[in-house]
């Protein structure tokens, strides 16, 4: 990496990451209107309520517009990413301003059209090619951008919940995934911390979030949690056309060798299940979906077998997801990959918003002004 460039990114590093000067952002346009709450969400109104929405990728053509629409549909949650990137030779990460731009604009859009953010983090790294887990000054460089986050956003009322990794996926041989996991949230739990104390915190479960991967996890020792779980299985299904796999199966049908239907897949989230059940925690469901490409409606049929699921047990989800990449995008109204036209009567999109419209008042939104003030980055 060239000097000039290597220079920028240290650069960037001290002013926004470690924040070793005060460093301003002004939110004029934070929020011009408030959702219906005088206080932050915590980890207990996911128990007591089930929480509905999308997942948003970061895409900064999505316009104001976007997300008037989307909460036209009912949506009451929405789910961001903001990206931390690493450089080849570099020993950090820094947050990637466009996503953190769309994270202020995504908060003052819900603030205003009513629904709540939950802001996730993923690694440019991300997955199973990691490298963070092996190296303690990543480790440390997650924490800081964890710090910056919640420094810029623990007064957002709007804000949900932080999700600390997205996927996690530790690959050291002969350790449990889980236990070197856990030690990281912990450190990056106890830095959010410092900072904001009120804000619910998301937990994924290592690897992948897959619902199997709670069979062996314990729940971490701090209050105002909320556990997520991911749910793409089987994957023949949800992925196909993706990874190789081929475009051939269907919902309900059999998928190497085993029948997947409704109780099928309450029997795949057994073990989310039983954790909650046995620690009394709260869960939600960060990411599901099915391809869109699937034949004879399976997409449709299986994401309604899934939030009937989810809505027994009250949990709260985002599908994945809202105006992002058509192969998940719930308005394109086709099985066939090739054609992407959206439409307000695409199935998936009509049966999500049965699901939002459930109580019938979707959003109630109380309209005043806030206070002209900054956001101020101050270590102290």
């Amino acid at each position: 990496m060239n000097t000039m460039i290597h220079k920028i990114y240290k650069l960037f590093n001290l002013t926004l990451l470690t924040l070793s000067c005060n460093f301003f952002i002004p939110i004029n346009s934070i929020a011009t209107s408030l959702i219906e709450s005088d206080k932050i969400l915590s980890a207990s109104y996911f128990q007591q309520n089930s929480l509905r929405g999308f997942n948003v990728e970061s895409n900064p053509k999505l316009t104001e517009n976007d997300y008037a629409d989307l909460a036209q549909s009912g949506a009451k949650l929405v789910r961001i990413q903001i990206t931390i990137k690493k450089c080849q030779d570099c020993t950090y990460y820094v947050i990637s301003p466009i996503d953190f731009d769309m994270a202020k604009k995504v908060i003052k859009y819900g603030n205003k059209y009513g629904f709540h953010v939950i802001i996730a983090v993923g690694t440019s790294d991300g997955g199973n090619q990691s490298e963070y887990w092996q190296d303690s000054n990543l480790w440390n460089s997650i924490a800081q951008n964890w710090r910056a986050i919640a420094l810029a956003f623990k007064n957002e009322q709007g804000v949900a919940g932080y999700d600390l990794i997205n996927e996690p996926v530790p690959h050291q041989l002969g350790i449990s995934s889980n236990y070197i996991w856990t030690n990281l949230a912990n450190q990056l739990i106890e830095t959010i911390r410092t900072i904001d104390p009120e804000h619910a915190i998301i937990v994924e479960v290592a690897p992948w979030d897959l619902p199997s991967s709670f069979s062996d996890f314990k729940p971490l020792p701090y209050k105002n949690l909320v556990y997520s779980v991911h749910m793409y299985d089987p994957h023949e299904l949800t992925h196909q056309t993706l990874e190789n796999i081929k475009n051939t199966t269907i919902y309900p049908g059999i998928v190497n060798g085993v029948l997947w239907n409704k109780a099928k897949l309450s029997a795949a989230l057994e073990p989310v299940r039983r954790f909650s059940r046995t620690y009394n925690v709260p869960i939600y469901v960060g990411e599901f979906s099915c391809i869109r490409f699937a034949q004879k409606q399976s997409a449709s049929r299986y994401i309604k077998d899934l939030i009937d699921i989810f809505d027994k047990e009250g949990w709260s989800w985002t599908y994945h997801q809202y105006r992002g990449w058509t192969g998940w995008d719930a308005e394109v109204d086709s099985e066939n990959q090739y054609i992407t036209l959206h439409s307000s009567t695409a199935p998936i999109f009509m049966l999500l918003k049965q699901y939002f419209y459930q109580d019938g008042s979707p959003h109630k939104i109380i309209t005043h002004p806030l206070n002209e003030s900054k956001l101020k980055f101050n270590p102290s």
